[in-house]
């Protein structure tokens, strides 16, 4: 137990150290793939939450950050159809809304409205980019072939150039935005010569800063994450 456990917010500690250590990240994947912020809240509310109950095998896990983005992601889906099969005439072809909460500038409000509008899988391949994971590594996180993952990659960067109105020479190269697997992962400065890359890079500085900072929101999310873990327990105790 940890010291929360006096305010009835308690976790096992392994479990604590790694919702602590990834609360940010996930959060942000969630936000680019979600179309608002309760469904993204949600979402992670409910991976860490079975991560939680399955911690003891799951600590185990050379991936474990992946796993719950896994989770976030078929939480997500599954939201999404059951939402498509009650009111598909009401929601096709109406712009997604963009999660509003926490306080962002115009600039990440753009791209995350932006990626909000790209096909699933392609949304997919650039919440990964964002966090600066490999074609490779986004191959085996997606189950798909790292050929795959650049094509879908150059068509969502084709999109957005379109959108943003051109990206200046050289935008299409598709290996100048995913580094190859061996290489050392940029950072946002690096990329100052190329305007999709760059906003990219920079949304997710600031997207996963404002998360961490807003302590109010990782406290409310852990205790719904406590409480849905201890509900589990109850219910089997009985």
């Amino acid at each position: 137990m940890t010291d929360r456990a006096q305010d009835g917010v308690a976790l096992l500690p392994g479990f604590e150290g790694f919702y602590n250590e990834t609360y940010a990240r996930v959060l942000a994947h969630a936000c680019h793939l979600a179309q608002n912020m309760v469904d993204a809240e949600q979402a992670v509310v409910d991976a860490y939450a079975t991560t939680a109950k399955r911690w003891d095998r799951i600590s185990g896990y050379e991936a474990k950050e992946a796993y719950i983005r896994k989770l976030v992601r078929q939480r997500l889906a599954k939201q999404y159809r059951r939402r498509w099969r009650r009111s598909r005439a009401e929601s096709w072809g109406q712009a997604p809304s963009r999660p509003t909460d926490p306080e962002l500038s115009a600039e990440v409000r753009l791209v995350l409205d932006l990626i909000h509008r790209l096909p699933p899988r392609q949304r997919e391949v650039l919440a990964l980019v964002c966090q600066e994971h490999t074609s490779e590594e986004i191959a085996q996180e997606l189950g798909m072939k790292a050929s795959t993952v650049r094509t879908h990659l150059e068509r969502a960067r084709r999109r957005l150039r379109d959108t943003l109105g051109g990206a200046g020479s050289g935008a299409d190269r598709t290996d100048a935005f995913v580094p190859a697997a061996p290489a050392r992962r940029p950072g946002p400065a690096q990329h100052g010569d190329d305007r999709i890359t760059g906003l990219l890079y920079r949304s997710e500085a600031e997207l996963r800063e404002a998360l961490a900072a807003d302590q109010a929101r990782m406290e409310r999310i852990r205790a719904a994450v406590a409480s849905r873990v201890a509900g589990n327990c109850g219910r089997r105790g009985r």
